[in-house]
């Protein structure tokens, strides 16, 4: 595997909210490979937050920082509430989801859908920022099933930043189809259109415009940092999570440093955790580009968190 030669990103680089995948065992190993990036948890309503075990959804490693909490929702008086907590747990930021666009999602009026009613949207952040004490984030499409025009994006852009509530957009460059595509497709079937993006950043440029979607390597991110704020990534930190520490301006590949990374992840299960099987799940996504790789998965599989700790691993 070569990986040298590799350029080193200048702007801020994140980790995209993924459903699935981005607990706090998988942010947590995200660490061996990058401290510079920040990181997100994966989409949480704000009711989940008001009345579930706080901790279960809010709790991190302190080593995850920075951290972007991102909620789900589209009712302000639960979003300020939730932001309230995010303040009390420590979050460097927190963040509304107007890109999700699951069924499950539309059917409770968040997500994706948000984009069709902006208004709504500034409601939602200004009590976000009222509830956090500071500016909030939104996630976003370039459009929703026929609202994809330039002009539609630009006036969503316009009504929820009106004030000083959010001043930083993640702009996923790809329009969400609501009906007839599921949110895997969603990921791969709209085309993407990042100088739609570059265009917002044009137009706005007293913002944070971050680019997102289609990012397969580094050399993206240096592409589209040129004309934006920053980047986010999602599939690559665990299809190649190995090629993050180019984010840092460090070279680590899973053949010469996958022992690290096991050491890496037993001090923290040691400390932290002994019976949850997500330890493992998270794991088994980083256990790729290295001989015999496939069987290791399999190994820790079968074995669970007891191969994780024993000297055999």
């Amino acid at each position: 595997m070569i990986t040298h030669h590799i350029p080193t990103p200048k702007k801020q680089v994140m980790l995209a909210p993924m459903m699935g995948y981005t607990n706090r065992h998988f942010r947590y190993l995200i660490r061996f490979f990058t401290k510079k990036m920040i990181l997100f948890t994966e989409m949480i309503h704000a009711n989940a937050i008001i009345h579930g075990r706080r901790d279960d959804f809010l709790a991190y490693h302190p080593d995850e920082q920075s951290i972007i909490l991102q909620l789900g929702g589209s009712d302000p008086r639960q979003l300020y509430q939730a932001s309230q907590y995010a303040h009390n747990y420590g979050y460097h930021g927190i963040n509304l989801n107007c890109g999700c666009p699951s069924q499950r999602v539309q059917a409770g009026s968040f997500g994706a859908c948000l984009m069709q009613t902006p208004a709504l949207v500034y409601d939602c952040v200004k009590a976000m920022a009222d509830g956090f004490g500071n500016p909030v984030s939104i996630k976003c499409r370039i459009g929703v099933d026929n609202d994809d025009s330039t002009a539609f994006l630009e006036k969503f852009i316009t009504i929820v930043t009106q004030d000083n509530s959010c001043q930083e957009i993640i702009i996923h460059a790809r329009k969400a189809i609501l009906k007839g595509l599921s949110p895997a497709e969603n990921r791969d079937i709209p085309p993407l259109y990042p100088q739609r993006v570059y265009d917002m950043k044009k137009l706005f440029s007293h913002l944070s415009i971050f680019y997102n979607g289609g990012i397969q390597h580094i050399s993206d991110i240096i592409s589209h940092e040129e004309y934006c704020d920053g980047t986010m990534i999602g599939r690559l930190a665990y299809q190649n999570p190995w090629l993050l520490s180019h984010i840092d301006g460090k070279t680590y590949t899973p053949e010469n440093d996958y022992h690290d990374l096991i050491e890496y992840y037993r001090d923290y299960v040691q400390t932290n955790y002994h019976h949850d099987y997500a330890v493992i799940a998270a794991l088994l996504h980083f256990l790729r580009g290295f001989k015999h790789a496939r069987k290791l998965r399999q190994y820790f599989t079968q074995k669970g968190i007891n191969a994780l700790l024993s000297q055999a691993a």
